[in-house]
């Protein structure tokens, strides 16, 4: 899975995503995911992981709409760029 290329859980549902203006891209442009630009030579190897990995993940028991999936550098809100907090994040789970 491309997670390392991925910034926050919200990535794998847009169309739930807070984010301004990022549902609206997501139904717009038919998006059911959203990809890091920044490897645009491996975007279809990227695309087909991240989708294998929204149909095989489990959702949030915090949230269902979000799906259970860890982004390898998570965003984080700051004051410094408003408007950019992520709508949900796991913070952390439990397993047994």
């Amino acid at each position: 899975m491309s997670s390392e290329n991925v910034i926050a859980a919200e990535a794998l549902t847009p169309e739930h995503s807070a984010l301004p203006s990022l549902a609206k891209w997501a139904r717009s442009w038919q998006q059911e995911v959203v990809l890091n630009a920044n490897t645009i030579e491996t975007t279809a190897d990227q695309y087909n992981s991240i989708i294998l990995e929204k149909t095989l993940v489990d959702h949030s028991q915090r949230d269902a709409q979000f799906l259970q999936f860890f982004p390898s550098s998570e965003l984080t809100g700051s004051c410094t760029n408003p408007g950019t907090k992520p709508t949900f994040a796991h913070r952390h789970i439990t397993h047994g």
